[in-house]
């Protein structure tokens, strides 16, 4: 079955996500056992994507639209193509599932990178889907962990950053008979990765390497195919490790989809995978980190409290934090008519931040970032208020250590200055104390060979017997 994009033109932009959906299948149960890309416009193509959807996806089938990294309301990765990828071909035992039983609709995903933005280009690129009447033994699928929160400082010849899978997820979330079995993994970073490690641990100590990536290169990613399935095995973690130079920009770089900006992932295909699962939150295959939070944790029942940087981020989630500040931005904020952090509202701020932790660090990060687009009023206006004051707060104490920069170098003493009168008065007398000393020196000198030669003459006389 070929899922190729109409041929559509690439917008004059650096960074694309388009999309097109599909129906795939409405027999009972069949089995993808391979997916080879079609590579239709190679200059302009980053990556290829498939996501499968168990119900009709919100948009018109069949018809390209722009789509960002999230595919409609299709949430499971099937499968995926980078540069330098041939495709895969499956194991003999495993498929991703399609039809009444799997997945009745798929979208493709295509990535366009033109940082030139070139006009008139065009694609059509996508997948050759094959399938296997008869259903394999296992169903698969694809899960990505990593860090989401990145900021690169520039001129730095190496920055590290990290992120590790909460161990309570994986023993809630996986098979309790056996875990998942990985057959292959992939990391991904943009143009500033140089190098990377993905690791698996179990116990506080680690069992082994998953992807060793000593040399990463963005256009020639590596997949790492295993001989043998590898056990993940509930309560292990995965540990995602990049390391990137901005040793040649003059700008900070941030996570972001364009080539231009930064990713830290992993992705891990494996088995047995369990399609109900799969479209229910908290989702095994996306348990990636915002810095220290992980999104998985955040979606446990079970984990009443989750401290982080000794905020408990569960109150975000649970409403307690935004009712405990509501009244102090209802008061000091909103009665502003205008939406922006004003003196009062920024002295309640500096407040709270000094005695709260969910204000400060990883939890600020991840509540300005999750709650400015929520449906709850209340909630938008906190993080709302939030965010303006953080950045005013900041502007003013930049402006503060200026002012006192510039009183400082106001009230610093100048260097005395030496008048030329008075140097050239010195140089003058230095001139003729010198010319001085020569001359008596000078008329001792001669004196002394006077001297001598008298006397040798006198001697020499004498030595002949002349008397005078």
């Amino acid at each position: 079955m070929s899922l190729r994009l109409n041929r559509t033109e690439v917008p004059p932009k650096e960074t694309t996500y388009m999309c097109q959906a599909y129906e795939v299948s409405n027999r009972t149960k069949e089995h993808m056992i391979a997916a080879v890309p079609v590579i239709d416009n190679p200059a302009v193509l980053h990556h290829l994507a498939i996501f499968g959807c168990k119900e009709k996806p919100n948009v018109p089938l069949e018809t390209p639209f722009e789509c960002g990294m999230s595919a409609a309301n299709c949430f499971s990765l099937i499968d995926l193509w980078s540069l330098g990828m041939p495709g895969n071909c499956y194991r003999d035992d495993v498929g991703a599932p399609f039809g009444l039983e799997g997945y009745q609709y798929a979208v493709v995903q295509l990535h366009w990178s033109n940082p030139a933005e070139v006009t008139n280009w065009f694609d059509a690129s996508g997948f050759e889907l094959y399938f296997s009447p008869t259903p394999r033994q296992y169903d698969t699928g694809v899960m990505m962990y990593g860090q989401a929160k990145l900021d690169l400082a520039p001129r730095q010849k190496e920055i590290y950053r990290t992120a590790t899978s909460d161990s309570r997820t994986s023993k809630e979330l996986l098979p309790q008979d056996g875990g998942y079995k990985l057959l292959w993994g992939i990391m991904h970073m943009h143009l500033y990765g140089t190098r990377g490690q993905v690791s698996l641990w179990r116990n506080g100590q680690k069992v082994r390497d998953l992807i060793p990536m000593h040399n990463y290169d963005y256009n020639t990613p590596i997949v790492l195919e295993y001989q043998q399935p590898i056990d993940y095995l509930p309560g292990d973690e995965i540990r995602t490790d990049c390391y990137y130079s901005t040793a040649k920009t003059n700008r900070s770089v941030y996570w972001g989809e364009s080539t231009q900006e930064e990713m830290c992932y992993s992705f891990f295909q494996y088995f047995p995978h369990n399609l109900t699962k799969s479209h229910s939150w908290p989702n095994i295959d996306a348990c990636s980190s915002f810095g220290k939070v992980d999104y998985c944790v955040m979606g446990l029942k079970s984990v009443e409290k989750y401290i982080v940087d000794g905020c408990d981020v569960k109150t975000l989630q649970s409403g307690q934090l935004i009712q405990k500040y509501k009244k102090g931005v209802d008061s000091e904020c909103r009665h502003a008519y205008q939406y922006r952090c004003s003196d009062q509202c920024l002295a309640w701020y500096r407040s709270v931040k000094a005695s709260e932790p969910c204000f400060n660090g990883d939890p600020i990060d991840y509540i300005l970032l999750y709650t400015r687009y929520s449906s709850n009023g209340d909630t938008r206006a906190l993080a709302g208020y939030l965010d303006l004051c953080a950045e005013r707060d900041q502007r003013d104490k930049l402006q503060e250590a200026k002012a006192e920069i510039d009183e400082l170098n106001k009230r610093s003493t100048p260097a005395p200055e030496v008048h030329n009168s008075l140097l050239s008065h010195d140089i003058r007398l230095l001139i003729v104390s010198a010319s001085y000393l020569a001359g008596l020196l000078l008329a001792a000198l001669l004196v002394l060979v006077i001297f001598r030669m008298k006397r040798s003459s006198v001697a020499s006389i004498e030595s002949k017997g002349i008397h005078m």
